[in-house]
């Protein structure tokens, strides 16, 4: 698992050096004629999010003992899962 977590984390590293080396090197990053980050792409981040949060509080409802309160969280995250793997 900590071999996976050490790529993991140099291959985000190795991303945004790129990113920001080809960012630095050019004077116009992006023009008034290329299109923006589309809406899709927020809203997937939105979902993810929101299922992080209600897997988190899933995490707090059991160390309390609330099994309701768990059975909710789970049925959001799903939901919120679903809704990120189908956009």
């Amino acid at each position: 698992m900590i071999i996976f977590l050490v790529s993991l984390g140099v291959l985000f590293a190795g991303t945004m050096a790129a990113y920001l080396i080809v960012r630095f090197n050019n004077d116009s990053w992006r023009t008034a004629e290329q299109p923006g980050l589309p809406l899709g792409l927020l809203a997937s981040t939105v979902l993810i999010l929101g299922a992080s949060v209600a897997l988190q509080r899933g995490v707090n409802a059991i160390r309390k003992n609330n099994l309701e309160a768990l059975k909710r969280c789970l049925v959001a995250t799903l939901v919120l899962g679903l809704g990120f793997l189908v956009g």
